[in-house]
């Protein structure tokens, strides 16, 4: 496992932002947003709908500035409803909390309305994002492929070799060289270099992902790793997929600190390989948010690809890489799946709803601009915080998601070869855990 190295210090906005726009995305609520109150307190709503987890609406009213606990609405009625007339009705709980009892289905309209005795009715709207599907391929680099004989050397068995027939310990081979590469695939590769050509384990290497289906408009991929036996944000993360927003650009860059006393020398050699392509790539605070039309070209074309032994025409060896990126951080991908020491990480794709996005960067605006106190800057400057509450503030948003956990798995196969590539590790529908 590596960590990006730590010379410099966050930024106490770095921070702050973590904690706002992190809770959001990952636990699908928002920070109370506080107004001084006039005659009556304001009603803040919090609620984003996502796929694979049952709604939650919270009602907070507002407090003074300075406050620290904010009263629960409890005698509401809640109910969110479709175009189609289907209406669902939500239970309280506690503490503010609303419960639905249905999924939301991707696609759908859905609007929410929330009576308080006294009150005019509140309202919101919302559209969760259609489904999106993407796919994973694990790409091990070109030098991997030269250290094959090397390594197989060291594990020649003499006491049961001859000269004519050598025989090697071939079950430690494919453990510390599970991508099981022989002598076709180097050949292949001396030819492509012979061609002036460059392959796909040179240029982008390890796990790459790429959309089957258009792209959202609206993507932030946030991560997640295992840390001291849970799983923690991950607040640094980066990447070469050219629509990157750069708002929430850190400081410093990628630069990836390997622990020795971690893994053998032979796997960070392996690991250091592939991450010495990403080394230098800008670090996002927090999350990476992409914005596309829909479609995505890097500019990389028809590159070379690993072949099949029996693939010998040269047109046979391209494959069209011009829609991958990757994504690298402070987090790890577990290319050893048989050592249960390595640390686990995941990464969640989250297409966002307009008025979600909206928010998210007015958060992001909000805080990058603070100065001195934090919940008295935040506070002061809430009635300019985008809301798309009729009646009240908050947020009434969506989001569709998937999840790729970064841990490779041994496919079933009568082969030794443990990893095939492309499409086999394809991220699936998940919500975003509460962590």
């Amino acid at each position: 496992m590596h960590h990006i190295k730590k010379d410099n210090l966050m930024i106490p906005k770095v921070h702050l932002f973590f904690v706002v726009l992190l809770q959001i995305l990952l636990t699908g609520c928002i920070q109370t947003v506080e107004i001084a109150p006039p005659e009556e307190r304001a009603v803040v709503v919090k609620c984003i709908l996502m796929n694979d987890a049952v709604p939650t609406v919270e009602l907070y009213y507002s407090g003074a500035i300075g406050d620290t606990h904010f009263d629960p609405v409890e005698d509401a009625q809640v109910m969110i409803s479709t175009r189609a007339g289907n209406v669902y009705q939500f239970i309280y709980e506690k503490d503010g909390r609303y419960l639905g009892h249905f999924l939301p289905n991707p696609g759908q309209t859905y609007h929410l309305t929330v009576l308080v005795p006294g009150r005019d009715s509140i309202s919101a709207m919302t559209t969760i994002p259609e489904k999106f599907e993407m796919e994973a391929a694990f790409f091990p680099p070109e030098e991997w492929l030269e250290d094959a004989e090397r390594i197989k050397s060291t594990l020649l068995i003499p006491e049961l070799s001859t000269p004519d027939f050598p025989i090697y310990d071939w079950e430690e081979y494919y453990r510390i060289y599970p991508w099981g590469l022989t002598g076709a695939y180097r050949k292949s590769l001396k030819k492509m270099h012979a061609e002036g050509g460059s392959s796909i384990m040179d240029l982008m290497p390890g796990m790459v992902f790429s959309m089957v289906s258009s792209w959202p408009r609206v993507m932030y991929i946030v991560a997640t790793r295992e840390e001291s036996g849970k799983m923690v944000h991950v607040k640094q993360l980066a990447t070469n997929h050219l629509l990157a927003d750069k708002a929430n650009l850190d400081e410093k860059v990628y630069h990836p600190v390997y622990d020795a006393t971690a893994d053998t020398s032979l796997r960070q050699r392996f690991e250091r390989a592939v991450d010495t392509r990403y080394e230098g790539l800008p670090l996002h605070d927090d999350y990476l948010r992409i914005v596309s039309d829909g479609d995505y070209d890097n500019g990389l074309g028809k590159v070379y690809r690993i072949v099949d032994r029996s693939q010998v025409v040269p047109d046979d060896y391209l494959m069209d890489a011009s829609t991958f990126f990757a994504v690298v951080g402070d987090f790890s991908y577990n290319y050893w799946n048989e050592d249960r020491e390595c640390l686990h990480s995941s990464l969640y794709f989250c297409s966002v709803s307009e008025e979600y996005d909206l928010y998210l960067q007015d958060s992001h605006r909000q805080i990058a601009s603070m100065k001195g106190d934090i919940l008295t800057t935040l506070y002061s400057n809430a009635t300019n915080n985008y809301t798309n509450i009729r009646g009240g503030f908050g947020i009434f948003g969506a989001m569709y998601v998937l999840r790729h956990d970064c841990d490779l798995e041994r496919k079933p196969s009568e082969h030794t070869q443990m990893y095939d590539y492309f499409a086999e590790y394809p991220p699936y529908p998940a919500q975003l855990p509460e962590l």
